[in-house]
């Protein structure tokens, strides 16, 4: 079973893993973009294809 990538987990990573080099702590929530193409793909795949 593998192990969900957290600030808990950051330690288990091999060392060739790059790893944060900010304070995650301080950083708050904020919104992801992912542009009109990614849209279009979740929708299309959504859609049922009997039209």
């Amino acid at each position: 079973m593998m192990n969900r990538l957290s600030e808990a987990t950051l330690g288990q990573l091999p060392l060739a893993v790059p790893r944060p080099n900010y304070d995650r702590a301080a950083i708050g929530a904020r919104i992801v973009h992912l542009g009109a193409g990614a849209f279009f793909a979740v929708t299309w795949r959504c859609m049922p294809m009997s039209f």
